[in-house]
């Protein structure tokens, strides 16, 4: 994978494929959209469904955030990527990344935005 791109695991064993987006990247369904501002954003796709009709990431989960975003919350605090209530997400399909793998993806973001934010 190139340096935009992450493969992190969650505790339940599930692949996840992290991209971060910055001015002039294409992202969205089809690629039809374009960053035309310096905000860096991250994205976060199932990689079960990798190469799928999904896509070559595999499955979009639930948006997208700015990078300060991820950056700015506390150590050791996953991420529930499914956006349905709260009582029902963590049996859904594992689509969280625990505060193990959100450190690993925190320190990646850090380091991939190093002097840009």
């Amino acid at each position: 994978m190139n340096n935009k791109l992450l493969r992190i695991t969650n505790i339940a064993g599930r692949h996840f494929n992290v991209r971060i987006l910055k001015q002039g990247d294409r992202y969205g369904r089809d690629d039809c959209l374009t960053i035309d501002d310096n905000r860096i954003l991250v994205e976060f796709f199932d990689a079960t469904y990798e190469g799928t009709t999904h896509g070559p990431l595999g499955q979009f989960t639930t948006g997208r955030y700015y990078v300060e975003t991820i950056l700015d919350a506390p150590s050791n605090q996953g991420l529930c990527l499914y956006g349905a209530e709260a009582d029902t997400w963590r049996a859904w399909r594992g689509w969280f990344l625990d505060g193990g793998a959100m450190n690993v993806v925190r320190a990646w973001l850090d380091n991939q935005t190093e002097g840009e934010l």
